[in-house]
């Protein structure tokens, strides 16, 4: 008993050490906006003033990081906090200090992400060797301009319902210090083989430096349109220059329907059982399975994954033991599953006695021996008419030459004289 005692309280001093060095999340705070936005300065330096916020009532350490292409340029004033007292007031700054020239920096928007670390100080008392960390993160935007000319395309549409009119977005940002006299766009859709089914072009704009614009939005009939993923091309063309930008648009719903199935099993042995499924969408789909229940029989069946390729249909099996399942009619349910979505239908099947399906099979037997007689029956009305018709032909030649006139017969018989 007292052992059991001594390990319950082992446990419990335990938790409460944990408990007592879980890291709470550290706040923090700055003026106006918590991401800031610049402009890049070429051999300049920019501080931002940041205040660490402790959510804690234990001595703590604090720390900083920082991520991104330009994090090289960020640097932190102080660069640590050690043992740092609840309640304390710690004020700090991100220095941003840029390089003499922007010769290799990328133009664009670059973001610097940093965050500030706390960590619970080893040389707190009542550690008691446990230590645990949080922080948090926000982030500095940097802006860099180009004295040529650069500007970035852009292109976008949201999802339309099959027949629906398609609204395509297009814009394009500046990156430069020099005004663009004339922008405009050219848009085509393509379909899955790259085939262009529509083109576009919009008006003619300006773009001051460092701005960014959007073009009269395009609009585009779905009506004919087979549900799939179409791409939108867009290429900017701006003072004699030209970039471009892609995009996806999904028209219409992704689905798979379930075309048919194996209605008649037989008693006593193990059916195949075929489902038939028919693609309703422009790109292959992969790892598709479905799953076939039946209460009644006590059946819940999966098939193998799969893939069906673009508007195309694929019969897939599974296996009925029917070996112990007495005639009758049976529920069923098929689930298709294919990218993240879901299919199903209900239905029947029926599962007769082996002579019950010689005799489904005996009429399909007769007919086609049916149509085999009723072949030789034509064939040899076809020979007989040929072979009358021959004879009758002959027989009207000999009458006619036994038809021949006396005066014809005796001038011929007449010698001739000298």
């Amino acid at each position: 008993m007292a052992s059991r005692f001594f390990r319950l309280l082992a446990i419990i001093v335990l938790f409460c050490a944990l408990s007592a060095n879980m890291a709470s999340p550290v706040g923090l705070s700055t003026y106006n906006s918590i991401v800031k936005q610049l402009d890049f300065l070429p051999g300049g330096e920019i501080r931002f003033p940041y205040r660490i916020t402790p959510t804690t009532n234990r001595v703590m350490d604090y720390g900083f990081t920082k991520s991104g292409d330009m994090a090289d340029y960020v640097l932190f004033d102080p660069p640590t906090y050690t043992t740092a007292t609840p309640g304390q007031s710690l004020p700090f700054d991100v220095v941003v200090r840029f390089p003499p020239t922007d010769e290799n920096l990328t133009p664009g928007m670059h973001t610097v992400t940093f965050g500030v670390q706390e960590q619970t100080s080893p040389t707190a008392s009542g550690n008691m060797g446990f230590s645990a960390s949080t922080s948090v993160q926000t982030a500095i935007r940097i802006r860099v301009l180009s004295m040529n000319k650069s500007v970035e395309a852009g292109i976008a549409a949201l999802p339309v319902t099959e027949g629906g009119d398609l609204v395509i977005s297009t814009s394009a940002t500046s990156w430069s210090k020099l005004v663009i006299d004339e922008a405009y766009m050219t848009v085509r859709i393509l379909d899955e083989h790259g085939k262009i089914l529509k083109a576009f072009a919009t008006e003619k704009r300006q773009i001051l430096p460092g701005q960014a614009i959007s073009f009269l939005p395009i609009l585009w009939s779905t009506l004919g349109v087979r549900p799939g993923v179409y791409t939108l091309e867009g290429t900017l063309h701006f003072d004699g220059y030209q970039t471009m930008a892609l995009s996806n648009v999904k028209i219409g719903e992704l689905t798979v329907t379930i075309e048919g199935y194996t209605k008649t099993l037989t008693t006593g042995k193990i059916n195949q059982l075929m489902v038939m499924f028919a693609s309703n969408w422009n790109h292959p789909l992969a790892d598709m399975y479905y799953t076939l229940e039946s209460a009644k029989g006590k059946k819940n069946l999966r098939s193998p994954t799969f893939s069906i390729e673009a508007f195309d249909k694929v019969g897939i099996p599974v296996f009925w033991d029917a070996t112990t399942d007495p005639p009758g009619v049976y529920d069923i349910s098929i689930t298709a599953h294919y990218a993240e979505k879901e299919t199903n239908k209900k239905g029947t099947v029926s599962i007769v006695a082996e002579e019950t399906v010689q005799q489904l099979e005996q009429p399909a037997m007769l007919s086609m021996l049916a149509i085999i007689l009723l072949a030789i029956i034509l064939l040899a009305l076809v020979i007989s008419n040929l072979y009358w018709f021959k004879r009758n032909k002959e027989k009207e030649r000999k009458e006619k030459e036994s038809q021949q006139k006396p005066h014809d017969i005796a001038t011929q018989e007449q010698p001739s004289r000298k």
